[in-house]
């Protein structure tokens, strides 16, 4: 499984503003699954629940990492999942106008904010997506594969009871 990485995106479906996304492509398992489009359809379905698990979990961590004061900031933090090609791709970002903004840019906290407890990510403040999927990036490339090799043991035992 390659991750294509982290980057800031500028458009979201719905018109939502988007902070972060995260790719993960399967391109290099279509080998390992014979060539077959249909196969590696399969894998990227059944891996569709873990990519849905790791992104509330992205945005429930995040939620407690976004600055307090900005309008419904932390309320309108979303993730959207979603398979393109060979690719789980998963972006991240929030329905207030200021979310690209305070994920983005430098600026002080304010006082309620700062009085926030700490996280294991680095607490209260801007790149609050970012920081998530840093911390936690090997827990969530395991929960994916995980789900991706349970898929694969079932393409493979399909295959041999003459299904693929």
């Amino acid at each position: 499984m390659n991750t294509c990485g982290m980057r800031g995106c500028n458009d979201l479906s719905m018109g939502k503003t988007p902070a972060e996304s995260i790719a993960f492509d399967y391109s290099d398992l279509r080998d390992l699954l014979l060539g077959s489009r249909h196969r590696l359809h399969t894998v990227l379905k059944a891996s569709l629940p873990a990519a849905m698990q790791v992104a509330r979990f992205v945005v429930e961590r995040a939620r407690l990492n976004a600055p307090i004061l900005e309008g419904d900031l932390r309320s309108g933090l979303f993730s959207e999942v979603r398979v393109r090609g060979t690719a789980i791709e998963l972006d991240f970002g929030g329905t207030a106008p200021h979310t690209l903004r305070r994920h983005e840019e430098l600026y002080t906290l304010g006082p309620v904010s700062i009085m926030q407890p700490s996280t294991p990510e680095g607490g209260v403040g801007r790149k609050f997506f970012h920081r998530v999927l840093d911390f936690h990036h090997e827990s969530i490339a395991d929960r994916l594969v995980v789900s991706i090799s349970a898929a694969m043991d079932g393409v493979e035992s399909q295959n041999r009871k003459g299904g693929g």
